[in-house]
């Protein structure tokens, strides 16, 4: 995002601040209106949603990827298109 000009280098070292301080998935959540939306732009532009709902391609090498029969591509939380905080 920030390598393609989408966040400013301010708001990346805000977001990568504000996920390090975080504990879990939902204080993650409570990031700032701001930094949320900026983010949220970001993803919708690059078109993450539609990566992350992509199917496996066939014999591609899970390796580290997969844990316990769980596929690496699920996320836990919301996207950021699904609103997030102040949708």
């Amino acid at each position: 995002m920030l390598s393609r000009s989408l966040i400013s280098a301010e708001q990346h070292g805000q977001m990568a601040a504000w996920i390090a301080h975080a504990r879990t998935p939902e204080a993650i959540m409570e990031m700032p209106e701001p930094l949320w939306r900026a983010l949220q732009l970001a993803s919708l532009l690059m078109n993450v949603d539609a990566d992350l709902l992509q199917p496996p391609l066939l014999g591609a090498d899970l390796g580290a990827g997969e844990v316990a029969g769980e596929s690496a591509g699920k996320v836990a939380g919301k996207s950021a298109s699904e609103g997030g905080p102040g949708a």
